[in-house]
């Protein structure tokens, strides 16, 4: 966001556990920093939600591993839409990777990060739990 001759940049969080530098090892982009930052703070909280405050038991480097894929894959799901396939003869044609009901299904950088969860819990990110109930007459 831009208001008169500020830009409003993504503060990090002190507490996240990966930075612009590592997230720009793994995938190409040309965004600046702070919208990096952005996608790195969501990518944090994400983990702190669903893998540290839940007891997921995963070390310290995992945890870090993990939150730099997320963000590379939040990237990858917005402004670094990833292409798969392209065709320029003729008429020019891109296709991108993965549909929007795929989760972290949906990129190669969420795909990674599902693996080094051990915990598994990122993969019930977007599913139901069922509940049953028993009645007895």
């Amino acid at each position: 966001k831009t208001t008169g001759d500020q830009t409003a940049m993504a503060t990090l969080d002190p507490n996240a556990r990966t930075t612009v530098a590592l997230v720009k090892e793994i995938i190409e982009t040309d965004l600046a920093d702070p919208i990096i930052h952005s996608f790195i703070i969501s990518a944090h909280y994400l983990v702190q939600e669903k893998l540290v405050d839940t007891g997921a038991g995963l070390s310290a480097s995992q945890l870090a591993d993990i939150e730099m894929y997320l963000a590379a894959h939040f990237m990858a799901i917005s402004r670094e839409r990833q292409v798969e396939s392209e065709q320029v003869g003729g008429e020019w044609q891109a296709k991108y990777q993965g549909k929007t009901d795929m989760n972290l299904q949906a990129t190669l950088y969420g795909q990674q990060a599902l693996l080094m969860d051990t915990s598994g819990k990122l993969a019930t990110l977007g599913k139901h739990k069922a509940t049953f109930k028993v009645f007895t007459a």
